[in-house]
């Protein structure tokens, strides 16, 4: 039988063919779902401090691994820092919080927290002091909420209540849909921030008060997911005290991600979030189309 088939190879695999096409294809294709024993999400929810202050409404960024970004709906504040979960879905997090400059754009807007003075283009502290760490302890439910009390070591403290957005986090992601323009502008339609985005991820930017300039990428976490890595370098200059210039470079680290147009997101038209943070600098970035 061995010496037929290599006598007659043609006919030896017609016969092995019609062997496999006379049996029924019974063949199941599994539904692969989105992974449910992680935070991992976009999610809009509360801030509730314990000052009494009124509630704020906050977005996070939380990828399927260990990074958690919060930002306030109007710009105004960042936590950025690193999570970590038990079994039985415990939930903790330790994150810098940063103060930043609330946004200066109709729809949309950048912020950043640092030693310079306040700008146009993303209004900044001028304290550029070691930022308050925040430690959050709590408890999650996959797909659905982030329960969550904080305390800081500059005395603050509250909780955070957050309810995941399929929807939004759902998505799946590529460096594609990313790529173009992307811009800031003033009440008067003159652009002051702007980010290229090549079909790769690669990031060029820059600002006009403070100036500064941006290189970096955008990287892919989960295919699955609307959250992208997001790695910047900051360099930026100033005047100098004698008259001259002073250029400071930093290293930013973060999250983006692509959102619709909502009020509760912060803005009227489709905005890309870029998110990121050193160990002395948080930067908020919500940028739309430049078209």
């Amino acid at each position: 039988m061995i010496l037929a088939a290599l006598r007659y190879p043609v006919l030896a695999a017609s016969l092995a063919m019609a062997a496999c096409s006379s049996q029924q294809d019974d063949i199941v294709v599994p539904v692969i779902a989105p992974d449910t024993t992680t935070p991992g999400g976009i999610y809009i929810g509360q801030n509730n401090t314990q000052s009494g202050a009124a509630a704020t409404t906050v977005i996070a960024l939380v990828d399927q691994t260990s990074r958690i970004e919060i930002y306030s709906s109007d710009g105004g504040s960042l936590l950025s820092g690193l999570y970590s979960t038990t079994t039985t879905n415990g939930f903790s997090a330790q994150a810098r919080s940063f103060a930043l400059g609330s946004s200066s754009s109709s729809s949309g807007g950048s912020s950043s927290s640092s030693s310079s003075s306040s700008s146009s283009s993303g209004s900044s502290s001028s304290s550029g002091a070691t930022p308050p760490t925040v430690n959050l302890v709590g408890s999650f439910a996959a797909e659905s909420q982030i329960l969550a009390s904080y305390a800081g070591t500059d005395g603050t403290g509250g909780s955070y209540n957050l309810s995941y957005q399929a929807t939004l986090y759902q998505v799946p992601s590529t460096l594609a849909t990313l790529a173009g323009t992307w811009v800031v502008q003033d009440a008067f339609g003159a652009t002051i921030t702007s980010f290229s985005i090549d079909a790769g991820g690669g990031i060029s930017g820059s600002t006009t008060s403070p100036i500064c300039t941006y290189s970096g990428n955008a990287s892919i976490i989960d295919l699955r997911f609307n959250v992208y890595g997001l790695s910047l370098n900051e360099s930026c200059t100033s005047a100098g005290s004698s008259g001259g210039s002073t250029a400071t470079t930093t290293a930013l680290s973060g999250l983006a991600t692509l959102l619709p147009a909502s009020a509760t997101l912060g803005s009227t038209k489709q905005q890309l979030v870029l998110t990121g943070a050193s160990a002395s600098e948080g930067r908020l970035f919500r940028l739309n189309p430049s078209n």
